[in-house]
């Protein structure tokens, strides 16, 4: 009653982000007494109550576990609860009375409204992952068919193992989920400032609440970014230089960008067309032609974080993103070690769709490198964008040709029904 008629206050005062905070609180408090009661049982020595305490007590633990830390499975976790509280019940009546009879045993309220709730949502969630899986299962066996033919030739079967040897010897097969963070902070107590007069000493500490002082190249882990317009503000100074940086790896590996669509009748959904970067370099009209990757839109950030980084802004890393599109699997990796040892970059993690190994349902059949990256050269440093996470996509013309508009449109709304 108390945990309800909070949940109706935090409602009616419009602080929803309060109730998971709320819900955690109280779980933890019902945990704890449990416990408690559950460790008086132990000295009291009563059999029957004591299976009337710690019965349901892994159903309590795992709802608050659930609603903690695993939010996207709470469903099944309700459901598993509930089932649990049912044959809790079950059996308590079963040890307190010797003939305890069919019209004696009833559910519990909560369980079985953990467990009908529970269910109901868990099936209701399969049924829209199908239709999502449906909306772009043609898409899917496209790229997978496309998928099939590239394994199946025995050279770049070849320069796939090699990519994924690259990865492993470079350490980038396993990482963890990037971040975006802020710099670091000097340790010194003290900062000397030169003067027009003396030398004067300033409180690093007065500093550090302003915001002044921070080491440039460096980043600090426990400072996450909690701001998406400061991601933003980095991200449109950090987009200049990551073409810059682009455009010297297609030089160097024969990587292509894609042109907008020529003439009045041409659209985006016919079949791209892509140009080598070292014949549009030398040609002002042609680069003026190159679709260049714009900053991710606000409404699609704010989608992604809600959904899927739990309100956590420091997650997302794809805001500065440009990519570049090879004819072979090995000239993709050998632009991949140049990225890897190329000096003014920070490769922060690597993702390989082009594993065979990869499982290709959570991108809809969709197969590409992913690079995040940080850009490290004294301008980014100067302009306080070398913290900043970008991405680099390395793709595979094959199936780049195969993703436009239309697709994209179902892509979107396969993601939507996923809610991602």
């Amino acid at each position: 009653g108390v945990g309800l008629f909070v949940f109706f206050l935090v409602g009616v005062l419009q602080r929803e982000n309060w109730a998971k905070t709320l819900a955690v609180v109280l779980g933890s408090v019902l945990v704890a007494l449990h416990f408690t009661a559950g460790c008086g049982t132990i000295v009291t020595g009563s059999v029957v109550e004591a299976a009337e305490i710690w019965a349901p007590f892994p159903a309590h633990v795992a709802l608050w576990v659930g609603v903690t830390f695993l939010e996207r499975q709470l469903i099944f976790i309700a459901a598993g609860a509930g089932a649990w509280l049912i044959v809790c019940e079950g059996l308590h009546s079963e040890l307190a009375y010797d003939d305890p009879g069919f019209l004696l045993w009833c559910p519990p309220l909560d369980g079985a409204i953990l467990f009908l709730v529970g269910g109901a949502l868990g099936v209701l969630r399969r049924i829209i992952l199908f239709k999502a899986e449906k909306l772009v299962r043609t898409d899917k066996e496209r790229y997978d068919a496309l998928w099939g033919e590239i394994i199946a030739d025995e050279e770049k079967r070849a320069s796939l193992y090699y990519l994924n040897e690259l990865l492993r010897m470079t350490g980038h097969d396993g990482e963890e989920e990037p971040r975006q963070f802020d710099r670091r902070r000097p340790a010194e107590e003290k900062l000397t400032f030169a003067a027009s007069g003396p030398v004067r000493q300033v409180s690093l500490q007065s500093l550090k609440h302003q915001g002044h002082v921070t080491l440039a190249g460096t980043i600090d882990k426990l400072s996450p970014v909690t701001s998406l317009d400061q991601i933003y503000f980095q991200a449109a100074g950090a987009n200049l230089f990551l073409i810059r940086k682009v455009q010297t790896w297609a030089l160097a590996h024969r990587g292509l960008f894609p042109l907008q669509p020529a003439g009045p009748g041409g659209t985006r959904d016919s079949v791209p067309e892509y140009v080598l970067w070292e014949d549009a370099a030398g040609s002002e009209a042609v680069r003026r032609r190159i679709r260049w990757a714009g900053l991710k839109k606000v409404n699609r950030a704010i989608e992604k974080i809600v959904r899927s980084y739990a309100n956590n802004v420091a997650r997302l890393v794809d805001v500065c993103r440009q990519s570049i599109v090879f004819d072979s699997v090995a000239d993709l990796t050998q632009c991949l070690g140049s990225i890897v040892q190329d000096e003014e970059i920070v490769v922060v993690r690597i993702k390989n769709r082009l594993d065979p190994a990869y499982e290709s349902s959570s991108s809809a059949g969709y197969r590409n490198v992913l690079v995040n990256c940080r850009i490290l050269t004294d301008d980014t440093k100067s302009m306080g964008l070398d913290t900043h996470v970008c991405e680099v996509q390395l793709l595979l013309r094959q199936l780049a040709v195969l993703k436009h508009d239309a697709g994209h449109s179902r892509y979107i709304a396969y993601r939507n029904e996923r809610g991602e």
